[in-house]
């Protein structure tokens, strides 16, 4: 009984170095299988992405379609004195886009910014929010990790989150959302979590992808009987429902009864959903193809062996994303992972760890090194 403290916390901070020998294996087999599936399926699918994109390449040029042209279009007219819900619904009906259901109309968050402070100042705060995660980062692991996964995680953290310099970050919903989840994610404190909340809040009205965010973020909070910070959280969640409820009013109130409805989002398309759209927007663009796949799936163990409350929720964070992506993501809807960029790549920091520590696992090792650490 007096080991059981010990055991459960050692698990928290080192879960991999916990498990099982046989498990150890299986997680190594499925590990390389994984590997070698995700090659030829992400592939086909990325191939795939790439000609769609390629084909509509001249229309998004000349400014007739695609969704830049859209935001930019409803920008103009915002910028002439037209209100966000009039100039967004009578756009999208025009260029055949849906309007039902109600979400198919973005937030007017990043629309309203750009009216206050133009594109260039949701530049300004997407280069912020990378600087800060880079700080966030580099104080969050001084105790977990050595000096070179740091170097190596800060270095991954700003080559996947060099797009917070593009002069059209203002127009892209889930790279803004995105980058304001990542350091949120990387500067939560448990003594100083406020920031975080209300970067994360922040992401949240960009984009309502980020609810699970929340939803994780909550139940993780009322495990460790955090009260304050539950209520916080659980407060954020009640304003994002009256919010959401106002938004489907405006645009109901204003879209057309034949108006065109979505296509859903029951994709059904797998895993490689995730794994392609990671490769298509990370600099793993840049590599032979038949390598970036397996690169994009690794992060995820990386982070599972961090261990503690920051590998543990990013786990969770990013392979329930991964998840949903696989079950409701159509392949156009790629620009989802954008969500979890700059963040989810710094995993790819700790597999050197991860492979340290599942062969010492498997040689028997890791389990009593863990218990001693824990102790």
């Amino acid at each position: 009984m007096p080991l059981q403290r010990p055991k459960l916390q050692a698990w928290f901070e080192r879960p991999l170095a916990c498990l099982p020998r046989p498990a150890a294996l299986l997680l190594i087999a499925v590990l390389i299988g994984a590997c070698l599936w995700s090659i030829p399926t992400t592939v086909a699918l990325v191939d795939a992405g790439n000609r769609q994109m390629m084909a509509g390449e001249q229309e998004r040029k000349a400014g007739t379609k695609g969704d830049l042209n859209l935001y930019r279009a409803i920008n103009a007219r915002m910028a002439q004195g037209e209100g966000y819900y009039t100039a967004a619904v009578s756009l999208q009906q025009i260029r055949n886009y849906p309007t039902k259901p109600f979400f198919c109309v973005r937030s007017p968050v990043l629309a309203e910014g750009v009216r206050l402070f133009g594109e260039s100042g949701w530049r300004v705060l997407t280069i912020t929010m990378l600087a800060l995660s880079l700080i966030g980062l580099f104080g969050a692991l001084a105790r977990r990790t050595t000096w070179p996964e740091r170097l190596l995680a800060g270095l991954m953290l700003c080559l996947c989150g060099a797009s917070a310099f593009l002069p059209t970050v203002g127009l892209i919903h889930e790279l803004v959302a995105g980058l304001f989840l990542s350091a949120a994610l990387l500067l939560y404190r448990p003594n100083r979590w406020w920031p975080s909340l209300l970067l994360a809040t922040v992401a949240l009205a960009v984009r309502e992808l980020a609810l699970p965010f929340f939803l994780l973020w909550l139940v993780f909070a009322a495990l460790e009987r955090r009260r304050n910070e539950c209520l916080a959280v659980a407060g954020v969640l009640v304003l994002f429902a009256i919010g959401v409820a106002l938004h489907a009013q405006a645009v109901m109130a204003l879209r057309l009864p034949d108006a065109l409805v979505s296509q859903g989002w029951s994709g059904l398309v797998g895993p490689q959903a995730f794994l392609g759209a990671i490769t298509r927007l990370t600099p793993l663009s840049t590599i032979p193809l038949g390598l970036a796949p397996p690169l994009a799936l690794l992060p995820l163990l990386g982070w599972f062996a961090l261990g503690g409350r920051l590998g543990w929720f990013a786990t969770l964070w990013f392979g329930g994303f991964a998840l949903a992506m696989a079950l409701f993501a159509r392949p156009e809807n790629y620009y989802w992972a954008m969500m979890v960029l700059p963040a989810y790549m710094i995993g790819l920091a700790f597999i050197p760890r991860a492979c340290v520590t599942l062969a010492n696992t498997v040689r028997g090792r890791g389990h009593t090194n863990a218990l001693a650490s824990a102790a």
